[in-house]
């Protein structure tokens, strides 16, 4: 349950600004507030996969390549510009009121 709860809260969240980006929207606030969505999202797939897999079990673990690949690419992700340590300070000033850019 807990790992569908934060899938279906990550889809929510990238709908919710794909629909606003259709509606028009532009500029900083849809840019931090998409950049604040990827974060989560990454991090709800981590714990998602995670309950999965300890669903699953250690044997189906050990004996399924899949399990161990849908790991590795969930923890790739984190991996894919722009990575959270690329975007905390910009992030944390616009927080401050600063203008956001990516630096």
């Amino acid at each position: 349950m807990r790992a569908a709860a934060d899938v279906e809260n990550a889809m929510a969240a990238i709908e919710n600004i794909a629909r606003a980006v259709d509606e028009g929207e532009r500029g900083q606030d849809i840019s931090v507030r998409l950049l604040f969505s990827r974060i989560a999202i990454r991090d709800a797939l981590v714990r998602a996969s995670a309950a999965a897999v300890e669903s699953l079990g250690g044997i189906a673990f050990i004996t399924s390549s899949d399990i161990g690949y849908l790991t590795a690419a969930v923890h790739a992700f984190a991996f894919h510009p722009p990575s959270r340590r690329s975007v905390s300070e910009s992030l944390a000033k616009f927080h401050a009121g600063d203008e956001f850019a990516f630096v």
